[in-house]
């Protein structure tokens, strides 16, 4: 599988041959491997466009979100010690758990 320059072709991530027959076709976007029953295979991501709509609830949600990234900068290394232990019993960092406490708060 051949990896093409991006700046060749800046219109999207292109990936050389992935089992097409046509040894010229490239496939555009964006692509995960996965597993499957046949073993790892290549599945395409479905394009979007981002938009930022800017609604009173996704404004609440950035702030909460500023807001706890704060926090846990303020917390005692101690504090963050404690969270990083709790956080690998359950596969996480200790900055992951207390974001998701705060954000569940």
């Amino acid at each position: 599988m051949a990896i093409k320059n991006f700046w060749e072709h800046p219109i999207g991530f292109l990936v050389g041959k992935l089992g097409k027959n046509d040894p010229n076709y490239v496939y555009r976007g964006i692509y995960q491997k996965r597993k499957g029953k046949k073993g790892i295979i290549n599945v395409r991501m479905k394009f979007y466009a981002p938009y930022n709509p800017n609604t009173e609830l996704q404004r609440y949600w950035r702030n909460k979100m500023r807001e706890a990234v704060r926090v846990w900068q303020n917390l005692t290394e101690e504090v963050k010690k404690r969270y990083n232990i709790r956080g690998s019993k359950r596969g996480l960092s200790g900055y992951n758990l207390f974001i998701s406490e705060y954000l569940k708060s």
